[in-house]
């Protein structure tokens, strides 16, 4: 058989006097060393709860009772809210985890092997979850094949879990362990299994069964790698050219300048020096005399002389 210790570290029993976490240590590795104490046959593993639910160590046999009590003596309550569906339901997630070391293993055929599971819950029994939740999650644990066995509480009377026993008397820890085993658990001595019987004929076919209840809530994925960098993108097509902008508003005006220095008074003028000769001028034009002369034809100095003196 593979059992399940599950030991409740809310704060209604961190603040306990009779059911303090302690007491609660004190029961959980009296039942481990019980159940280890039967041989081989049977492994135990501790898990705990609160408002969430944890795994303190997987399944072993008896050759693992020191490091299952080491961890027990290890845990540091958490001592919250006391949320008993949630610490049930991390239980049949843990009894069907191929990792926890429970025996959810197949025999030669492929059929489930014949593992009595037990889940063993020490608790004060105060739950903040609501009951409808606490109905469901018993009725997953039968639906699961689970026993469930309780210290100190005990479950609700709508409650549809296969209960084996509910001890609710404070007793030595180790004979109220010892007790509890002694009444579910089978010996080393068992006797030795049989070989395969005869095949038998083949049955007729079953009706088809109900709808299974909801699975037990995933563990959160952790987040995935980043991702690689993307090829750059095509260039973008030209825009188109935007309208003309308005007239830019008007400056404001300058700030007057400052007048400038005045001027020096001015020195008496020195007398000028005698400038340089022009250039010639060009010739004047020609006289009417002149002219008229070179067009006479030509005549004898004489008559000339004689028509100027007349």
């Amino acid at each position: 058989m593979d059992v399940l210790v599950l030991l409740d570290e809310s704060e209604t029993v961190a603040s306990s006097a009779t059911t303090g976490f302690e007491t609660i240590r004190k029961y959980g590795k009296a039942l481990t060393e019980a159940v280890l104490d039967e041989g081989e046959n049977a492994r135990a593993g501790v898990s705990s709860f609160s408002t969430t639910a944890r795994l303190i160590s997987n399944f072993y046999g008896s050759s693992g009772v020191k490091g299952l009590l080491s961890k027990i003596d290890d845990i540091d309550p958490v001592a919250k809210s006391t949320d008993t569906s949630r610490g049930i339901k991390h239980a049949i997630s843990t009894f069907h985890d191929s990792t926890s070391g429970a025996r959810n293993w197949k025999d030669e055929n492929g059929k489930d092997a014949s593992v009595e599971e037990i889940l063993v819950v020490i608790s004060d029994g105060d739950h903040k979850d609501q009951e409808k939740d606490r109905l469901l999650a018993y009725k997953m644990l039968k639906n699961a094949g689970i026993k469930l066995v309780t210290i100190f509480w005990s479950p609700s009377v709508n409650a549809s879990a296969d209960v084996l026993i509910t001890a609710k008397v404070s007793t030595d820890p180790k004979d109220l362990a010892k007790s509890i085993v002694t009444s579910f658990c089978y010996h080393s001595s068992s006797p030795v299994k049989g070989r395969k019987g005869l095949e038998g004929n083949k049955g007729a076919n079953g009706k088809d069964g109900e709808d299974g209840e909801p699975g037990v809530e995933g563990f959160h994925a952790n987040d995935g790698e980043k991702g690689a960098k993307g090829v750059q993108g095509p260039s973008g097509l030209t825009g188109n050219q935007g309208p003309q902008g308005s007239q830019g508003l008007k400056g404001n005006k300058g700030i007057e300048g400052e007048m400038g220095p005045r001027a020096s008074k001015g020195r008496a003028d020195f007398q000028g020096i005698k400038g340089s000769a022009g250039p010639s001028g060009f010739a004047g034009p020609q006289g009417w005399f002149e002219s008229f002369y070179k067009n006479l034809p030509a005549v004898k100095p004489l008559y000339t002389l004689t028509l100027l003196i007349h």
